[in-house]
């Protein structure tokens, strides 16, 4: 059974269907994707309030977009936006099991990743700027210091049961193997 998951619905309509024998979902259809479910991690506006993250792509120097795919499946327009930012000079980066519309109309760089390698990759990402910031120039170091917890031994909750941490984690601190 190919199951067209446009909202998500695994728990519910995936579980009818598992009875049947199981299914086949699809990838990269899902509305809204990341494009705007990550604003809240940021401190941004709700999802569907007053985000301008989209007016401000305009502005950007470089645009990742993690399997987003808005040229084929998007909730709204925001392919409009890509193409505006693509024309006062962004440059786009790809990251997806398959070169997409998206990342054709953006002339994106494409990396490839399986399905599931994105956390590697990102992680892998981490590593490299912790051990090559070498004057502040790729972390935000100041943003992380009053914007986040539990990035580094430094900032774990006062109330926090063991002082594991992302920075620690990433270099492999706790388990000898560096992502």
């Amino acid at each position: 059974i190919l199951y067209m998951n446009m909202i998500n619905m695994q728990g519910y309509l995936g579980a009818v269907l598992s009875a049947f024998g199981g299914y086949f979902d699809t990838t990269g259809t899902q509305s809204t994707g990341t494009f705007q479910m990550i604003n809240p991690l940021f401190g941004w506006s709700a999802p569907w309030g007053n985000s301008n993250d989209r007016m401000d792509l305009a502005n950007s120097e470089y645009i990742v977009l993690m399997g987003h795919n808005a040229a084929w499946a998007a909730f709204g327009n925001p392919s409009i936006y890509l193409k505006h930012a693509k024309e006062k000079g962004s440059k786009f980066v790809f990251v997806g099991p398959e070169y997409s519309e998206t990342a054709g109309f953006t002339n994106a760089l494409w990396i490839p990743v399986r399905p599931g390698g994105d956390t590697a990759l990102l992680l892998a990402v981490a590593y490299l700027m912790i051990t090559r910031d070498e004057d502040g120039s790729l972390i935000d170091w100041d943003f992380l210091d009053r914007c986040t917890v539990g990035f580094d031994a430094d900032h774990m909750p006062a109330d926090a049961k063991t002082q594991e941490n992302f920075k620690d984690y990433v270099l492999g601190a706790y388990d000898g193997q560096p992502k």
